[in-house]
This record gives structure tokens, sequence and C-alpha cells, in this order.
């Protein structure tokens, strides 16, 4: 079975970027990445991964 990892980078002077990864729950993180705009950091979109999850046999 696959899934989606929800992630974005934050555009930072000091580094060239951090990573949020929010797993697999669209919803926050939509809302953490409104939420971290507000207070004025530098994102990226909302980027998503398909990740495989292992499969019982």
């Amino acid at each position: 079975m696959r899934s989606l990892q929800y992630y974005f980078y934050e555009f930072n002077p000091d580094q060239q970027s951090v990573l949020y990864n929010f797993g697999t729950d669209r919803v926050t993180a939509f809302a953490k990445h409104r939420l971290l705009e507000k207070q004025g950091k530098k994102l990226s979109a909302v980027q998503i991964k398909r990740t495989s999850t292992p499969q019982a046999a």
C-alpha cells in the first residue's frame, strides 16, 4: 500500500532550508503551513511524496 507524506521547506538565511514533515495528514499540513506563514516564515509550497508501506504476508 502507498501513502502520501506532506512536507515543505523553510527558507532561512542561516541554513539553506529546514524541512517540516507532517506525515499523511493533509489537513494538518496545510493548516501548519498557513500558521507558519502568518508568523513570517518563508516557506515552499506543500510538497507531496509517495511512500511505500510494508504489507503483512
